[in-house]
């Protein structure tokens, strides 16, 4: 596979092949190439985001440097090397091999959790899936791409108890709720025990069945994983967050006024994220807040027919009480597009998004319905 842009976190800022022999320590830095799909690039915004979350992941895992850790970015390389037999179109990342071995193949929202994965394995660490996948969920999470998952622990059935998920195999586990239960229950153990303890615990053993991770689970904390497990659903938490989509502010577009928002998606600007290329997306987020009510909503041709799209989604917790689920739930306007569309009140994230080659200037009209 052709390899386009690189970022390179080392002491060189060449795009060289890193030497297979080296061994890494705790004062040198990794060396870790993040690679664009074939026929794509990283937009700027996106080489500067993966070196923040680098080091974000580093410092959080408190793992050591790796000597070789190739990452592609790209739907199209998940696609290509990512497969997962019984459920092949929810795949957004994966973690292969291990050791020095180890490479990632992922698209941008998914690469913090599979870069937890990877660090993980290329020392050759392991515990019991539910720790593994939770742990990841748990650090995931940036402005960029952020995530929230909501969960009721006290509503759940014991077949889906973090006491039965330490039991399951990988193949066993995989399932949407499964990775809810693994996320809010290492949120917890972060909460009450501190993230360093967690993170240590991670780096602690390894662990090849139940027995032995719950074994070293109690002497690490001091409690047994059942009763923490019943403290978790006793505390009723159920919202896990991490990442503000409007750190950069929100404007308030008022009901009666017709407004025309405009963007244009450079792959060379600071703010572009996302790739370019290849039928990438690359993209610009701008945050509205909207009272609630039917909107007429209009999408310039701008990129052309289906190679622009604005994205809308509810920021969580930011509706007013009472909204309808159907009018904040997410919405999409393609290039060309004209109609209405009733919308919650509600802090929205809109996502201006292109699949063009070369710069792209998109329009937003939103007016009374």
């Amino acid at each position: 596979m052709g390899l386009l842009a690189c970022v390179i976190v080392s002491v060189s800022t060449a795009c060289t092949e890193p030497d297979l022999d080296h061994e890494g320590g705790p004062d040198e830095p990794a060396e870790i190439v993040v690679s664009a799909v074939e026929g794509a690039r990283l937009c700027a915004g996106t080489q500067t985001w993966v070196d923040d979350e680098l080091r974000r992941v580093r410092a959080e895992t408190g793992l050591l440097p790796v000597a070789r850790l190739p990452v592609t970015l790209g739907a199209g390389a998940v696609e290509e090397r990512c497969t997962v037999p019984d459920d092949p179109e929810t795949v957004v990342g994966c973690t292969l091999g291990e050791g020095g071995a180890t490479a990632v193949i992922s698209t941008p929202e998914a690469l913090s959790h599979e870069l937890v994965h990877a660090l993980r394995r290329h020392q050759e660490l392991r515990t019991r899936t539910m720790f593994e996948e939770g742990f990841a969920e748990a650090i995931d999470g940036s402005d960029a791409y952020p995530r929230y998952v909501e969960l009721e622990p006290g509503e759940l059935p014991e077949a889906r108890w973090p006491e039965a998920l330490v039991q399951q195999s990988k193949a066993e586990f995989r399932s949407v709720q499964s990775y809810r239960v693994a996320v809010h229950f290492v949120d917890h153990l972060r909460r009450v025990h501190g993230a360093e303890a967690v993170a240590a615990f991670m780096r602690g053993g390894i662990d090849g069945t139940a027995a032995e991770a719950e074994t070293r689970f109690e002497r690490h904390f001091g409690t047994s994983l059942e009763a923490e497990a019943q403290a978790w659903r006793a505390s009723g938490a159920q919202g896990f967050g991490r990442g503000d989509p409007c750190a950069g502010g929100v404007v308030a577009i008022e009901s009666g006024v017709t407004v025309e928002l405009v963007v244009r998606v450079d792959c060379d600007d600071p703010e572009t994220m996302g790739l370019e290329g290849a039928a990438e997306a690359a993209w610009i987020r701008r945050c509205v807040s909207l009272g609630a009510g039917r909107r007429a909503v209009q999408m310039g041709m701008g990129a052309g027919p289906g190679l622009g799209a604005v994205r809308w989604e509810a920021v969580p917790q930011t509706c007013a009480e009472g909204s309808s689920e159907l009018d904040a739930a997410p919405k999409v306007v393609e290039a060309g597009d004209a109609g209405t569309l009733e919308f919650a009140a509600c802090t929205w994230a809109v996502t201006f998004e292109s699949t063009a080659d070369g710069p792209q200037e998109l329009s937003l009209t939103l007016g009374p319905g």
